[in-house]
This record gives structure tokens, sequence and C-alpha cells, in this order.
């Protein structure tokens, strides 16, 4: 672990994690492939609802048809469905499934798969189809759709019996792999596209930036020439005016500070020379009377 951290700030990654440019290649990342992938989730989910929506319609339209040509047949005692085997089997094979047709009395008399014929079936479907009302189910786990049709008499439009038709959708699930699959190959592509823009503009935005600071490393050196004028976003162009702000009081703190040393300067020169020309009259002459020296002392302690 420590290896791996020592290679990573060789190399500046560590650096780059914590700089501005990585958190904008991060959020524009995430601004560009999140909907993407959103995308492909709608795209299938959208895809499969539809397709079974039509499917349930084409089911609706050609069994309801086939319901009211055969409601007559089911009054009464007289079942005369012998008739109609062949189209309930071309209808099942057409749409790789299966049709049942219950009478009044929840007893299966026809039957495609001849599974289930002769005996009760009672179900939510069933029910509801004998209260007049159609339905359609779709069963996730097993791959199927179920259609419930009330069957009714061509007279007074009465309920004499039930049509039960499921339809198989594993073409609608192989579809839709497919499908995802082409979906994919295509979020790779758009993914590669925004990784790439993101890190161009990651890199583009915070140029400005970067001149700011390479600006400010001069000031190390000694002060600029002219002020600052970085202008490319409202935040350089702040910090351009109080970098300008700042550098004119420095400057004006530096000519004060090179005032007062020139003025100490002048200030200490005079008595220094008058010092020195004291000091050296007294060692140039020999047998200098008392007074004399103590008066050349007082005038150094004076200039001192």
């Amino acid at each position: 672990m420590k290896k791996l951290q020592k290679l990573i700030e060789r190399i500046g990654l560590k650096r780059y994690l914590k700089s501005l440019q990585f958190r904008i290649f991060i959020i524009l990342c995430v601004v560009g492939i999140v909907p993407i992938l959103l995308m492909k989730m709608s795209i299938l989910k959208n895809y499969q609802e539809q397709s079974l929506i039509q499917r349930g319609n084409m089911l609706q339209n050609q069994c309801e048809n086939f319901a009211d040509r055969i409601g007559d047949a089911l009054q009464g005692d007289n079942l005369q469905l012998d008739g109609y085997e062949t189209e309930m089997e071309q209808l099942a094979t057409l749409y790789n499934g299966r049709m049942v047709v219950v009478d009044d009395e929840f007893r299966v008399i026809k039957d495609t798969f001849n599974l289930d014929l002769g005996k009760t079936l009672v179900s939510k479907e069933v029910v509801l189809c004998f209260q007049n009302e159609s339905s359609l189910t779709h069963d996730e786990d097993y791959k199927f759709i179920e259609l419930a049709i009330p069957i009714r008499e061509s007279v007074n439009k009465q309920v004499v019996g039930a049509l039960i038709i499921s339809s198989e959708t594993a073409d609608i699930v192989e579809n839709r792999e497919e499908l995802s699959r082409k979906v994919f190959m295509q979020q790779m592509g758009l993914i590669i596209i925004v990784l790439i823009t993101a890190f161009y503009m990651s890199g583009y935005l915070v140029r400005p930036f970067a001149r700011v600071t390479k600006s400010l490393e001069k000031v190390s050196g000694g002060f600029l020439d002219g002020d600052l004028m970085i202008l490319d976003y409202t935040e350089t162009r702040e910090m351009s005016e109080a970098y300008n702000q700042m550098l004119a009081r420095m400057k004006t703190l530096d000519d004060s500070r090179q005032e007062f040393v020139s003025n100490v300067s002048h200030e200490l020169k005079t008595p220094i020379t008058s010092m020195k020309v004291l000091a050296d009259s007294l060692v140039g002459q020999q047998g200098v009377p008392e007074e004399l020296y103590q008066e050349f002392m007082g005038d150094i302690t004076a200039e001192i």
C-alpha cells in the first residue's frame, strides 16, 4: 500500500486527484454518463411495454371476433364447437400459445393442449369474464401473457362462456436482449465520447486559473510590469482586481521602505563622516593639547 502511494505521488497522480480539473472532469462525466445509462433502461422498458401492448391488442382484436362467432354455439346443452377447432388450433399456433373455452358452469369444453378438458376452471380472470369484463395479465416469471374474453350470445348479448388465450412472450424477451446488446454498443461509444470531451473541457475550463497561478508565481521574483488582467470568468476577473489592488499596496509599501532607507542612510552618513574627520584629526596629530582633545571628543559625542 505504501509503495502504491509513493508511486502515485511520484507520477503526480495525487496532485491531479486533488485538483479542480479532476473535479470538473468527474462532474462532466457524471452529467454525461448517467443520462446515457438511464436512457438504456428507458428504451428497454418502453420497448417491452409497447411490445406487450401490441401483442395484447392483436390477440384481443382477433379473439374477440372469434368469441363473437362461437357465442351461439355455447347456448344450452347443444355445444357445437367442432367446426371451430381448426381455427382455434391456427390461432394458438400463430401466437405460440394456448386457447381454452369455458362454459357457464366453469367447465373446460375446449383446450388446444387437451390438458384440462372436462375440468373445472375457476379463476379471477374467468369470474371477470362472467361479469362481462375482459382482462389482460402478464406473467414475467413464466414469460407469457393471458387474455380472458367473455363469450356472448348474439341475440341478448348475455355472457355464456369465457375464452382464455395465453401467448408466450419469449420472442419479446429475446428481441429485448438483442436490442439491449445494440444499445450497449452505442452506450460504450457515447461514454468514450463523453470521457474524451470531459477530459478536454476540464483542462480548457481551468486554463484561466493556471494563468493566475503563473502570474502569482512571478511575484516571488519581483513585481509584474503591468496589471494582471484575466477576464475569462467573473471569478478570474475578481481575482485579478484583488491581485492588482494588493500589488498596488505592496508597491506603495516598497516605495516607502526604499524612501525610508534612503533617508536613514543620508541621516547617518553626515554624522559618521564628521566623526571620521574628527577622529582622523586626533590620530594624525601628536602632542594634541588636552583641551583640544576634549573638544574633539565632545564633538564626536554630539554627533553620536
